[in-house]
């Protein structure tokens, strides 16, 4: 009996896609803004059709055999997709693994994280310190010019922001086997700046973009893990002398802070989070400008049941590889 084989590709429109092989049965899914591609094909169809002499096929960019029949069985959907993979790669993992709260934008596995009760619990935490935030802003105009305001209220909304994106932190670190500590330090936070690829997020706010883009890990350095990140020591400073440091928790400090609760919820989550009303209900008050390219390489595969459904039912700890 042969084993199920599961393959990732991603096609020169950028089209990211899924093909699953047992034998003569196969499964096709491909995501799409509106109307994803599933059906089931057969193997045999293929090597008929290498049998008769490959006229007209299109080609595909990628090498691997595999990919030549992935190919071959897009170019009925031409008109919708590309045929031409430029990506394939075979997942050494069981189809429907996932990591908890790692999301590549990987297909509907945000639907799978979203109805945990712990992800409703941070969005009304993010959304009260957003409110908060707003209040702030009808007496100080979040402009270039003011950035470095700073006050006894701005500094508790920089507190309980900073607080919050340690706790995403934790979750990710305790919940993907992490080595246990007695304490977390961002000394163990930084390890995940790679695995979501933190420092190519950009985001700006919605209603005063004069702020313009915000790109609170851009210089988060594993070396200085909390003095790389200005907002983070700015916290840490006024926190513990808020006497000598209080000018740091400013309104510059602040709304990074904010927006660093926004990135690691669609990290964790996936980018559709806050894509109201095509994909979610939910809505940030930040558009996210600039998020991680991946590759096929760092996907997982989806099992793709009798149904055509897209499942994910294997959950594994990314640090316990």
């Amino acid at each position: 009996m042969e084993i199920m084989k599961s393959y990732i590709f991603k096609t020169n429109s950028g089209s990211v896609g899924y093909f699953q092989r047992n034998g003569d049965d196969c499964k096709l899914y491909v995501s799409s803004e509106y109307f994803p591609i599933c059906e089931f094909k057969n193997w045999s169809k293929w090597e008929q059709y290498i049998e008769s002499g490959r006229d007209g096929a299109p080609e595909s960019s990628h090498e691997h055999p595999i990919s030549k029949a992935v190919s071959y069985f897009l170019w009925e959907h031409c008109e919708s997709v590309s045929p031409n993979i430029i990506e394939f790669h075979e997942s050494a993992y069981r189809p429907g693994t996932y990591f908890p709260r790692i999301n590549r934008d990987t297909s509907n596995l945000y639907l799978h994280q979203i109805s945990s009760s712990s992800f409703m619990d941070e969005l009304r935490a993010f959304y009260n310190i957003i409110d908060t935030m707003e209040d702030i802003f009808k007496v100080v105009e979040p402009v270039k010019e003011n950035i470095t305001t700073y006050g006894h209220r701005i500094r508790e909304v920089l507190t309980v922001a900073c607080t919050e994106v340690e706790y995403l932190f934790l979750q990710a670190l305790k919940t993907n086997g992490y080595e246990e500590k007695r304490q977390y330090r961002t000394s163990d936070f930084v390890s995940l700046l790679s695995v979501y690829k933190l420092s190519d997020y950009e985001v700006e706010l919605k209603m005063h973009p004069k702020l313009g883009r915000i790109k609170p890990f851009a210089s988060w350095d594993e070396k200085k893990p909390t003095q790389s990140l200005f907002w983070y020591s700015a916290y840490n400073a006024s926190k513990h002398d808020r006497g000598g440091s209080f000018d740091q928790a400013s309104i510059e400090a602040m709304v990074n802070a904010i927006a660093a609760i926004h990135i690691l919820l669609e990290a964790q989550y996936g980018s559709k989070i806050f894509d109201k009303p095509l994909y979610s209900q939910y809505e940030s008050c930040f558009y996210t400008r600039k998020s991680p390219i991946w590759n096929v390489e760092d996907m997982l595969a989806p099992h793709i049941d009798e149904k055509l459904k897209v499942v994910w039912d294997c959950e594994s700890a990314y640090f316990a590889r």
